[in-house]
């Protein structure tokens, strides 16, 4: 009994490999020997695994292209996002802060630029105070009219206006 099994199992298989199950058609083919050489078996199957391909191909470079976009658009409202958050700055701080110093290229680095401003802001304003100090003695009178040689016409005209006035 063992060798009557034994035998249609190798029935089976024998008649399984003459037609090609279980492997791949070009290959099959080719070791039936069915007179396509291997090679060009090897060609066919390449062929068709390149025509399966293609359109994933297509669909890798159409969603690499989307990506592209979409990373152009997110890097845009990027700088919106910042030209808008400096304006808040620029107007929360006006008259507390240099305004041209608030820069940087994230949110944090604006909100840093803001201190570095302020502090900017009081060194020039602590620098006006003291040359005011220094220009203007107290006590002392209006500075006297230049002479009227040295004015232009137009000074001509607005010396002569105050004189009436």
């Amino acid at each position: 009994m063992a060798q009557e099994h034994e035998a249609q199992a190798t029935a089976h298989g024998s008649a399984g490999r003459d037609s090609g199950a279980g492997a791949p058609p070009a290959v099959a083919g080719g070791a039936a020997g069915t007179g396509v050489p291997a090679e060009v078996a090897l060609a066919q199957l390449a062929a068709a695994q390149a025509q399966e391909l293609a359109p994933l191909r297509e669909e890798v470079a159409r969603l690499t292209q989307a990506l592209e976009q979409l990373r152009a658009e997110h890097a845009q409202l990027q700088q919106q996002a910042l030209a808008a958050h400096r304006r808040a700055l620029v107007a929360e701080h006006r008259g507390q802060v240099v305004e041209d110093l608030i820069r940087g290229e994230t949110l944090e680095e604006l909100e840093a630029s803001v201190a570095r401003a302020r502090a900017a802001w009081e060194a020039v304003a602590q620098a006006v105070r003291q040359e005011a100090l220094v220009r203007v003695p107290p006590g002392a009178g209006p500075a006297p009219e230049p002479e009227a040689e040295a004015l232009t016409p137009l000074g001509k005209i607005a010396a002569a206006l105050r004189a009436r006035a």
